[in-house]
């Protein structure tokens, strides 16, 4: 530098630092600040020195895809999220990859401690879910073998989808929907035609209901059917064909599985367990207060004809002249 701009002070700057090579599953090692991965805790436990390198300090990170590598390095540097472009495909099948790859780095990022960056992940999985069929989605996650719990509000968003009954992309009726689940497969597939079967039986239901000719408002209010709580039972649903998959699992694993599926295993039946329960209360309840308990009915006829007659004898008192009530007097005295 020349001596008419003299340096700083000898401060030291912020990028004079050691490099690193970041190794992943596949590709070409990528080169990463080393104050950068100093920054996250559980990546500068990665590091370590490797003699037989020309660069000897490296981090190792090779149970991720090198595609799932660049998503956390674009992270460290900009602290956003943002996956490969994939060209040759159609829009759908672009959808599928991405959503595959943010399922992705949700879990490497778990594992690696890079919450905001699970978040930003999540949230753009949630996006591409939104543009997509409820089949598409369950094919990605079949692929993958991904653990709902691992990404907790996907499980959530799934839940509420199947309770609005949004199981097509935007603009695809259930028609087409049923169409495409006629080639299902998978476990998951499969209980998802169930459910949307069940659905579109519940809306032609409704619409015989609609058309059905009037009847005495009487004996409507009493005859005509609960309506069912689509969204409760949709869920149960869910749930256990989901536990019917986890159960499928164990048996081909001889019995055994991993500590999440596990968990969650145990999660459902205690889940399945309070929704049957809830529902079997609430059929007890209806069945007490409705018009299949006679007695109920007769004793509240019984006290609304004696409060009638009640209020009629007090209206004929009410009505009576004191002439007449002293008239009355008189003869009984006569009698007397």
């Amino acid at each position: 530098m020349s001596a008419r701009y003299p340096s700083r002070g000898g401060e030291s700057s912020q990028y004079k630092d050691d490099i690193y090579r970041v190794y992943f599953r596949e590709g070409e090692p990528s080169w990463v600040h080393a104050r950068v991965i100093k920054s996250y805790p559980q990546l500068a436990k990665r590091v370590h020195e490797d003699p037989d390198e020309v660069w000897p300090l490296v981090v190792e990170l090779k149970e991720f895809d090198h595609n799932i590598g660049h998503a956390i390095i674009h992270f460290l540097y900009t602290g956003t999220y943002r996956s490969y472009n994939n060209s040759g495909v159609n829009r759908a099948q672009k959808y599928q990859c991405e959503l595959a790859e943010g399922l992705q780095v949700c879990v490497a990022a778990s594992s690696l401690g890079l919450w905001p960056l699970h978040g930003h992940a999540e949230q753009e999985s949630k996006s591409l879910c939104d543009k997509m069929s409820l089949q598409s989605i369950f094919d990605v996650i079949d692929d993958l073998r991904t653990a709902l719990d691992q990404v907790e509000t996907l499980a959530e968003y799934l839940e509420n989808r199947m309770a609005r009954a949004k199981f097509g992309a935007p603009g695809v009726s259930t028609k087409d929907v049923l169409r495409d689940l006629g080639s299902a497969n998978t476990v998951s597939t499969l209980a998802l035609r169930a459910v949307v079967l069940q659905h579109q039986r519940t809306m032609n239901e409704g619409k015989k209901k609609k058309n059905a000719p009037a009847v005495d408002d009487h004996v409507s209010m009493h005859d005509q059917p609960q309506v069912p709580q689509t969204g409760a039972k949709l869920t149960l649903k869910l749930m256990e064909c989901e536990l019917e998959s986890l159960l499928v699992k164990k048996a081909k694993k001889g019995g055994k599985l991993v500590k999440s599926d596990r968990t969650r295993m145990k999660s459902l039946e205690a889940e399945i367990m309070r929704l049957r329960n809830l529902g079997h209360t609430k059929e007890i309840s209806n069945s007490e207060e409705g018009p299949e308990n006679p007695e109920k009915g007769n004793t509240q006829a019984s006290l609304i004809e004696v409060n009638e007659r009640n209020r009629s004898e007090k209206a004929k008192l009410r009505g009576k002249k004191p002439a007449d009530i002293s008239a009355n007097k008189s003869k009984l005295k006569a009698h007397g």
